[in-house]
């Protein structure tokens, strides 16, 4: 059997601040690494070594315990490229490198490899430019982007469409949704009743959740979840309710001022609760009865904390909006709200040209009505039906169990991966991709030519300098130049120092070296360069 190799351009598992994008890409490869399903897995990195480190803080999963690992330098990809069959290459998000990727595979690669990835936000504005470089006729029957949602399918398709005007060939869309880390449940009752006693919350009292980032301007505004409530306490004034917001913020945010004036003026109970560690995170899921989310953000196309709240066996209740409709069921796992947006927005697009995404977000979210009659009645309805949210949140959890869990994201995936592989490219198909030229892709060598007042020629006689001299007797260290630094190595710079001993034309001594030509070329200037070849007219 052939040696299956997985290849990737990211390292899917990243420091720094936590947000959906970074979580969704860790759990995933958790889920694959302990899945295990390749002979080895090859990252291209920017700093191996601290992937290396990081990869120590997993090494629990399958793939890391039996050394099947390996992270090296992107400079280094191109030759593995040509000296590996790899399987596929998945990349942790369509935006960055997919393209790069499809062009390098394509020149280099023997094997025509499946190229996918999975989509995360799709709403910057500096998307149309990158959506526009996969517009050429180098992709094949086995590139694929995986749309997180029927919402974010129909947004990439319309991309494609709009940009694609020369009819050129394009990856295949499919949907394949993310997942949740289902909690133990051992404790649930426990952590339950703890949080509700720290946050002075009666067992009688309805504890409704919200739990993202908390921005009046990145995320969702918070006005109508508030607007909605008052109603709802309105038309139940018997029911005790407790609104909780809570997930990562930054202080500054005019939410905190808007906020308790909103709930103290309508006589809510609300807490805000911001950037819970994990531990809190898990308490509050655990000690809350209904989970809410009228998201109103083009920049959400999935919902991760839905799928979260039903690992935790919560009814949700959850604008019908964009990956919300394919997480809720409507009445069967919690109650969907109508929701109101423009078909069109001509001027408002300009204006996204000169600001900030999220403010751009934010005034196109301020477009986007909720029904808020609607939405009231429902969390009325929760409150009061205990039997109601439990049996809803019970169909949540079975349904995270059966579609959305991480383990069922890997092995959709990988029988994608399968029937990719097992694709059949027509030899005019593998031509077609192997001879499209990429526009922007730019030849920079041609490009800066003109810069240098000379080049070298087939007849140029290379000599060894008496550096060079020094360097192979041993009597000048090779760590002075640092040559690894430049990508170069001792093993293939020595041979070429050897043959220039008794000189030789630059034709005669590309003949002698078993180095590709424009590598041959780079050692030899390098050479010239640090004064350990000369050059003459011989």
């Amino acid at each position: 059997m052939p040696k299956t190799v997985f290849l990737s351009l990211h390292p899917f598992f990243e420091e720094g601040p936590i947000n959906g994008r970074k979580k969704a890409n860790s759990f995933f490869m958790s889920a694959l690494l302990d899945l295990d399903p390749f002979d080895s897995y090859h990252f291209f990195v920017d700093n191996p070594s601290a992937l290396e480190l990081l990869w120590k803080k997993f090494s629990h999963l399958h793939a890391l315990r039996r050394g099947a690992l390996h992270a090296f330098m992107r400079r280094d990809l191109l030759f593995s490229l040509a000296s590996t069959q790899y399987t596929v290459c998945h990349l942790s998000d369509p935006i960055d490198d997919f393209v790069n990727m499809a062009v390098a595979r394509n020149s280099f690669s023997s094997c025509l490899f499946p190229l996918t990835a999975p989509n995360h936000t799709l709403s910057y504005s500096r998307y149309g430019t990158s959506f526009q470089n996969y517009i050429w006729d180098g992709w094949g029957p086995c590139d694929l982007l995986g749309c997180n949602s029927r919402a974010a399918l129909c947004v990439v398709q319309q991309y494609f469409s709009l940009l694609n005007e020369k009819g050129c060939y394009l990856p295949k869309l499919e949907v394949l949704h993310m997942g949740s880390v289902l909690p133990v449940q051992d404790g649930l009752v426990e952590r339950h009743h703890a949080i509700r006693s720290k946050l002075n919350i009666n067992d009688d009292r309805i504890l409704l959740l919200f739990f993202g980032r908390l921005s009046s301007v990145d995320k969702m505004d918070p006005l109508p979840l508030l607007l909605a409530l008052r109603r709802a306490q309105e038309m139940s004034p018997n029911l005790e309710m407790t609104l909780v917001l809570s997930g990562a913020s930054s202080d500054d945010d005019s939410l905190f001022s808007v906020v308790p004036l909103l709930a103290n003026r309508f006589h809510l109970d609300v807490r805000l609760i911001p950037n819970p560690d994990e531990s809190y995170k898990d308490a509050l899921f655990s000690a809350a009865d209904i989970f809410i989310s009228p998201a109103d953000n083009i920049q959400e196309t999935f919902g991760l904390t839905l799928v979260e709240a039903f690992a935790y066996g919560l009814p949700v209740i959850a604008s019908d909006w964009d990956g919300y409709k394919d997480i809720v069921e409507h009445n069967v796992t919690g109650i969907l709200v109508p929701t109101l947006a423009p078909s069109d927005t001509p001027i408002l697009d300009l204006q996204s040209m000169f600001m900030f995404d999220n403010h751009y977000h934010f005034l196109r979210g301020q477009s986007t009505c909720i029904d808020i009659p609607a939405f009231s009645n429902a969390i009325a309805l929760l409150a009061s039906d205990s039997l109601l949210r439990q049996r809803m949140g019970k169909a949540g959890r079975e349904r995270v169990k059966k579609y959305f869990s991480w383990q069922a994201a890997a092995e959709r995936w990988c029988i994608l991966w399968d029937k990719l592989v097992n694709t059949q490219i027509p030899l005019s198909t593998q031509f077609r991709m192997r001879t499209a030229q990429h526009p922007l892709f730019l030849p920079f060598g041609r490009i800066f030519s003109q810069f240098s007042s000379e080049h070298l020629c087939d007849d140029d006689y290379l000599s060894l300098s008496c550096l060079g001299e020094m360097l192979l007797r041993g009597t000048f260290p090779w760590q002075s130049f640092d040559i690894f630094r430049f990508g170069f190595s001792e093993e293939k710079l020595r041979p070429l120092l050897v043959y220039a001993r008794n000189g030789m034309s630059f034709a005669s001594l590309r003949k002698k070296c078993s180095l590709d030509a424009e590598l041959f070329e780079r050692y030899v200037l390098w050479c010239l360069k640090h004064d350990l070849l000369e050059r003459s007219s011989h």
